[in-house]
């Protein structure tokens, strides 16, 4: 229980009262012995705005999916980061081909253009899109 002034005489409520508890049947089962009473501190504003951030034990960026007959991994640049003229975008997950729910960045080697955009299919249909596109002289 988060710690309160007033929960100390609800403990002390409970306590001085145990045998009541313990002569009813059925809260006997649940109060066997008195209960042991634990506080955790409130939180404050530093809880609430500060989160811990676990490092991950894999490493973040695209990785190949590893299907048998897939067409797109052969694209995929297995990176950590997307360096644009501008800016150095950093993953912090990892994900590949089938991933969906995401914004994807596809550097097109053959017309020399950088298509950014959010899809929520896994980027091997939408890239493959991209390819159809480029063959039928669309992009």
């Amino acid at each position: 229980m988060t710690h309160h002034p007033h929960n100390l005489v609800a403990r002390k409520i409970v306590l001085n009262n145990i045998s009541i508890l313990q002569a009813d049947p059925d809260a006997r089962e649940v109060f066997d012995e008195p209960p042991f009473v634990v506080y955790r501190g409130a939180k404050n504003i530093r809880d609430m705005l500060v989160r811990s951030r676990i490092s991950a034990s894999h490493d973040s960026g695209t990785r190949p999916c590893r299907r048998p007959r897939c067409k797109t991994c052969n694209y995929v640049s297995q990176s950590g980061e997307i360096n644009t003229p501008r800016v150095v975008f950093t993953f912090a997950d990892s994900f590949t081909c089938t991933s969906r729910n995401l914004i994807y960045a596809i550097v097109c080697k053959r017309c020399d253009m950088v298509y950014i955009g959010e899809t929520g299919r896994n980027l091997a249909t939408r890239f493959s899109e991209h390819l159809r596109d480029v063959q039928n002289g669309v992009h």
